[in-house]
């Protein structure tokens, strides 16, 4: 049947159902290119806004004083729902417990979207201290960023546990073989080098960055030595090489000289 053989109402329905046709492709055009979109760097802006916000927030303070503070700090970060439950459980919300460290910023490490088109940021809180360089403590967060209304709001928080962070330490002591644990039981000839420091603690010594220094072929047990480096608590090592050893730790050397 031909277009022109339809009559006026058939023809009226057949345009008004291209009509809604094309309005649909249209629609679904536009959400497939909304969803394509990548939103990750305003994600990550507003992340490091929350970090720069952290410090602002005791989480010791009480009462109307906590909540009046975290709601002043986060304003425009937060969903009103996870405001909600920060205001009441100040366990479950980001800020500073203490006086000293206190968080300086988040490091953010990825962002990624999720299929719900939400974004989850993966980072770091960074704690800062008067007097000690570099970070005073660091633990890990997860973020969860949705969109309301243009802007990105933090929807949901994780935090991870505090790292252990690296010590720099500086040992005075004698260079000899490492005392065993168990001094009853069979002893064989085997000798790890290591530190007895002033104070007769022991520590292990691992050379790796001065392996190629003349300093190693001239050290010889006995001798009154300062090592400079990294130091690891035995509990951070591997127990199965380092745990027949009455040692406090493990010392990365960076530096050594004679007394």
């Amino acid at each position: 049947m031909h277009f022109k053989h339809l009559t006026k109402a058939q023809k009226i329905g057949i345009a008004i159902a291209l009509g809604l046709m094309l309005i649909a492709g249209l629609v679904s055009a536009f959400a497939e290119r909304a969803n394509s979109a990548d939103y990750s760097d305003q994600v990550a802006l507003e992340a490091s806004k929350l970090g720069e916000r952290l410090k602002d927030v005791s989480l010791l303070a009480e009462g109307e004083d906590y909540r009046g503070a975290i709601a002043g700090a986060y304003d425009g970060l937060l969903t009103p729902e996870l405001l909600a439950v920060w205001q009441q459980d100040p366990s479950r919300a980001l800020g500073r417990t203490t006086s000293s460290p206190w968080p300086e910023r988040i490091e953010i490490g990825t962002v990624t979207k999720n299929f719900d088109n939400t974004y989850t940021v993966l980072g770091s809180v960074i704690e800062v201290a008067n007097g000690v360089e570099g970070p005073a403590a660091i633990y890990p967060v997860s973020l969860t960023y949705t969109e309301r209304d243009g802007s990105w709001l933090l929807q949901d928080a994780t935090k991870g546990s505090y790292i252990a962070l690296p010590e720099r330490r500086t040992v005075d002591g004698t260079y000899v073989c490492l005392p065993h644990r168990d001094t009853e039981g069979p002893q064989t000839m085997e000798c790890a080098f290591g530190l007895r420091a002033e104070d007769g603690t022991h520590y292990a010594l691992d050379f790796t960055i001065l392996r190629a220094s003349d300093i190693m072929s001239n050290l010889i047990t006995g001798e009154a030595v300062r090592v400079e480096g990294t130091f690891v608590p035995v509990e951070h090592l591997d127990t199965s090489t380092w745990a027949k050893y009455a040692i406090e730790g493990i010392v990365r050397v960076t530096s050594l000289s004679p007394l």
